[in-house]
Parts: C-alpha cells; structure tokens; sequence
C-alpha cells in the first residue's frame, strides 16, 4: 500500500473513528474496510454526476488490477482523478473487488 493513500485511510479513520471494530482483521481487512469507508466519503464530497474528466472503464481497470499486483499508482494521473470523483473511485473498488476474487480462485495469495 502506498504511504499516501495509507495516510489518507489513516487520517480519515482517526476523524470519523473508522478503526474502532477492527480488532482481528488482518491488515489487508483493514485496508479493505477503510478504502470503503474513503468511498463514501469521496461521493459525499465529490458527485460528480456528470462524470466530468472521467477516464474510461478500461483506465480504471487497469489501475485496479496493477493495484491488487502491488505496483504503485500513486503518482498516476487517473488515480489522482479517481481519489478525486466519487463514481470514478466506485468503479474503481468494484474492479479492484473484482480483481481480488479473480486472484483468490486462481490459487494467488
């Protein structure tokens, strides 16, 4: 995980005490849950109902999937957008999700 969306989770957990119940998660449980909870807070405050400077589904995939590869996408300008667009980082979690269950019935850890 990346040091500045770890700390972006971080500060928004300490805010809005989203850590409280994590209590034997594993931490990727607890990144799971605080990506989650960044969600709602990205469509609270950015709705973007028009989809304004969107990239396309096929971009968030990708990012979603180098994601869950562990290459870092931080500096990626469609991330920044993504963090930035409550449907873009929607669309993102539910690839990433995706993603996820993709590598769990292949066998991958």
């Amino acid at each position: 995980m990346g040091s500045f969306r770890w700390a972006q989770a971080l500060a928004l957990s300490r805010r809005r005490n989203y850590t409280a119940g994590m209590e034997g998660e594993t931490p990727e449980q607890q990144w799971n849950r605080l990506q989650r909870e960044f969600l709602i807070e990205v469509q609270e405050a950015h709705p973007n109902p028009e989809r304004a400077g969107c990239p396309d589904s096929k971009v968030l995939r990708e990012l979603a999937a180098r994601s869950v590869r562990f290459e870092s996408i931080e500096d990626d300008p469609d991330w920044k957008h993504a963090v930035h667009c409550g449907p873009c980082y929607r669309e993102y979690i539910n690839f990433r999700d995706g993603e996820y269950q993709s590598k769990a019935a292949a066998g991958g850890e």
